[in-house]
Parts: structure tokens; sequence; C-alpha cells
């Protein structure tokens, strides 16, 4: 059997590689003005092609991320595969937590990075908390912005469930606006030392996502 899984964690990586890579590269290219010092935490790191695409540019990089539960179908059946076996191909270390506590120590991390992954967790302060509890320098957080038209809300929200197969209610989704993510943040004790709205497509545009990317630092 675990012969098998590993064979599936390959193949399905060779399935995702151009796209997702060329999404990873994307993103990297956002960040990468950003990026301080040499330690690096990728909180859900799906499938992992982000973390692998910072170690190629010399990070020291970290994967975890939650087990995911059996109604998240991209990452039970794609994403944790793909991860698993990037980690493994590249050295780039990767473990499973709890979504709640990370298991590393204070300030252990130059740059904490969480893209995409706010509006997921269960309770994102306590994980925004333990993020900020783990990073020396800033945190990288990239989300989505949910469109105001009602149109535009129903295709992103569609969008969203045909990039992540989601079924039986899939997880939480607790999207917030640009301005109501700047007040979070600061009711944690960052500040937003850079912020960029942007729109990043999938599958030739045919999937657009409306996006910010938002630099952060404890303030003093």
């Amino acid at each position: 059997m675990a012969f098998f899984i590993r064979m599936w964690g390959i193949l399905a990586e060779l399935l995702l590689r151009r796209v997702a890579f060329a999404r990873a590269r994307f993103f990297v290219d956002k960040m990468e003005e950003w990026l301080g010092g040499v330690y690096l935490l990728d909180i859900g790191c799906g499938a992992g092609h982000i973390a692998v695409t910072l170690a190629r540019l010399g990070l020291n990089v970290t994967m975890i991320d939650v087990k995911p539960p059996w109604k998240w179908l991209a990452m039970r059946l794609l994403g944790l595969p793909c991860a698993l076996t990037l980690s493994a191909l590249h050295q780039v270390p990767h473990r499973h937590f709890d979504g709640k506590r990370v298991p590393y120590d204070n300030r252990k991390f130059d740059t904490v990075l969480l893209a995409f992954v706010l509006h997921h967790a269960q309770n994102s302060d306590q994980l925004l908390s333990e993020a900020i509890r783990v990073t020396k320098r800033r945190l990288i957080v990239f989300e989505d912005i949910p469109p105001v038209r009602k149109g535009k809300a129903r295709w992103w929200r569609a969008s969203d469930f045909l990039l992540n197969l989601e079924v039986a209610g899939g997880g939480a989704h607790a999207n917030k606006s640009y301005g109501e993510w700047v007040r979070t943040f600061e009711a944690m004790g960052l500040e937003v030392a850079y912020s960029e709205q942007f729109e990043s497509t999938v599958l030739g545009g045919l999937l657009r996502f409306p996006n910010v990317m938002f630099i952060l630092e404890p303030i003093a």
C-alpha cells in the first residue's frame, strides 16, 4: 500500500507540475523583495510548490499543514500527495499540525508565510497569533478578497469550489474585505508595511481570483 501511495504522489505532482509551479512563481515574484533572513515557515503549505520555489532561492523552508479531511478532495487526493513527494525530492521538511498550535519555539523563523490560509482557519486570530510568536521579522499573507457585486461574488465562490473540489460544505470560508483584514492585523499588533491588490488566474484565465498581499511586521 505504501508503494502505491508513493507512486500516486509522484503521478499527482507530474500532473500538476507545470500549472502549479507557474502559479507558485507568480506569487514568489510578488513577495521576493520582502523575504528577509534564511529561515521561512510556510503555514498551510498546500501542495508545496510555493515552498519548493522559495527553497530554490536558497531559503531554508519548512512546510506545515493540517491533515485534510475527506471533504477537501483536492487537498486529500492531490495537494497532500504532491507536498509529500516534493518534500522528499527537494529535502524540504513537511509536518502536520492541529491548525491551532504551531509546533516551534518563539522567534524561530525569520519570515512566516500564510498563503490563502487564514480564511480557511477555524480560528484565524489564534493562528495569526501563533505566526507572530514564531517569527523574528515579518509575516507575508496572501488572501482572496470577495467581490462586492453579487454576480461576480457567485462566480468567485464557484471558482473557489472548482479549485478546491470541496464537498459537503468544505471547510471554513471566513473571507474578509481588505479593510477588515487591515483592522484585524492592527488589533493583533501588526503594522502593514506594504500591501498590493492584484488578480491571479488559473487554467489560462478561466478562473480568476481577486487577491491581496500583506507584508506585516510586529509593532515594537
